[in-house]
């Protein structure tokens, strides 16, 4: 068994020695070499893959340690050494990422459930990320969004080693849709991340591809006959990471909802570095005929952003937040304000008088997100956002069948992707910290909440107060 280089066919090799991830990686490399159309519109850095089983190593778990807590012990030094000149040859720093056969396929796509590993520059480095990964696969949160898919576990993890693309200006995710595509992104040099959105409509896209193909013609060309004739108030760097992404789309032959993650620096081609295709969504009969109209004089709100998931239901609310924006709410309320009766959040506060650092606080929360999950057998999760970089809260409130972000809109997160895979409502708005009347300030825990989703708008209201605090139980 050898390491598999980019350059690689596909047909030599299957989806459980190369893992999901890689299976789409081959081909969507192989086109942007070989095809004249898709080599003028995307690349994909250069990448090998270590196959699964290629590395021995020995296993050992500690019961001393908090958590999922592991020893990986590579076993085969020879193994180790055949990895030195592919790694030399890839330029740094490198991504060194998972590709488990369970990922990214039809059934479930584990999205955020492995690890990657940025910004390697060292043999060693990569030896330390490739046991981070390897460890991953055994995590009690891929164990249980297998058994929640139906889906047998097993061992088994190839990895991909990958060049980073580090002078991009915008990185983000685009999901192609059946009538538009979705670019999420955020600006590199933005130190918070802010995510913004640009939708392209779908049609439009494929006209000016469909041209290009057709007449085998400048891409410049059509995009400004596009504009003429379209005179659409849209950036021309977007429909051009749009129309790249349809063409990725159809050289993998995808043919759901797909997924893909860019990164861009304008007047270059668009990077792509991972395609997947999401699961068909199964919906209730009567989803097209939901009301949704909300009643008057309650706290309520609307989505901006739905994940597709149609259905109805009435559940008690667990309301938490991030640290950090706890921390920037309780800077701007009073302790005496209404919304520091919320248990998470004034146990946050607390930590944050004591001296504790935002670095702190994270393990606080997430014996805060335990305590929460298990108030209820079922409940509507109701935070600021659940977003990848607190994957914590989204793995932890297991018992949650339904997700309310009041200050985050962003429909390509893995959380809102994986919600969507479980068939559970998850749905955003972009609401302002600062508006005191917004509907995570109007909600407590326990109270219930009526939430009803046609799969492209949802709302949420208050159906009815909690009777008791639910953390008072006897």
């Amino acid at each position: 068994m050898d390491i598999i280089h980019c350059n690689d066919n596909l047909k030599l090799y299957t989806r459980e020695l190369i893992g999901g991830k890689g299976y789409n990686l081959l081909p969507l490399y192989t086109k942007a070499q070989q095809s004249t159309i898709s080599s003028e519109l995307y690349t994909v850095p250069a990448f090998f893959i270590i196959p699964n089983e290629f590395l021995s190593y020995d296993i050992s778990y500690d019961p001393n340690q908090i958590g999922d807590y592991r020893t990986i012990e590579f076993t085969n030094k020879k193994q180790l050494d055949q990895l030195i000149e592919p790694f030399k040859t890839l330029q740094k720093p490198i991504a060194v990422r998972s590709s488990s056969p369970l990922e990214d396929n039809l059934e479930a796509t584990f999205a955020g459930r492995f690890h990657t590993e940025l910004n390697v520059t060292t043999f060693e480095q990569l030896i330390a990320a490739a046991k981070q990964v390897i460890n991953s696969q055994y995590n009690d949160t891929v164990r249980d969004y297998a058994a929640q898919k139906e889906i047998a576990w097993k061992e088994g993890m190839a990895i991909i080693l990958q060049q980073q693309i580090i002078d991009a200006a915008i990185q983000g995710t685009i999901q192609i849709e059946e009538e538009e595509i979705i670019i999420e992104y955020y600006e590199t040099n933005d130190s918070n991340k802010k995510i913004k959105q640009e939708i392209i409509e779908y049609d439009l896209a494929k006209i000016i591809l469909d041209n290009i193909i057709h007449h085998n013609s400048d891409f410049k060309g059509e995009i400004d006959t596009f504009y003429k004739k379209y005179n659409e108030i849209i950036s021309e760097h977007f429909s051009y990471i749009a129309i790249a992404a349809l063409q990725a789309k159809k050289d993998c032959n995808l043919k759901e909802t797909t997924q893909i993650e860019f990164l861009y620096k304008p007047l270059e081609k668009v990077n792509f570095v991972q395609i997947r295709e999401l699961p068909v969504i199964k919906q209730p009969s009567n989803y097209e005929v939901l009301n949704l109209t909300i009643p008057e004089g309650i706290p309520s709100i609307e989505s901006e952003i739905c994940n597709g998931i149609a259905g109805e239901m009435i559940l008690p609310a667990y309301v938490t937040f991030t640290p950090a924006k706890a921390n920037t709410i309780a800077n701007q309320f009073n302790l005496k304000n209404k919304i520091f009766l919320n248990h998470d959040l004034h146990e946050m506060k607390m930590a944050k008088k004591q001296g504790y650092e935002i670095r702190d606080i994270f393990p606080l929360s997430e014996r805060l997100w335990e305590i929460g999950n298990k108030l209820f057998p079922e409940y509507i999760l109701v935070c600021n956002k659940l977003d990848d970089s607190i994957i914590g809260m989204n793995t932890i409130t297991k018992n949650k069948k339904a997700i309310i972000t009041t200050m985050e809109a962003n429909k390509t997160s893995h959380a809102i992707t994986v919600a969507r895979e479980l068939g559970i409502i998850a749905f955003g708005a972009n609401l302002e910290t600062s508006d005191w009347q917004q509907f995570i300030y109007q909600i407590q825990t326990g109270d219930l909440i009526h939430i009803k989703s046609n799969g492209e708008k949802a709302i949420a209201y208050l159906e009815k107060r909690r009777e008791s605090d639910p953390y008072q139980k006897d």
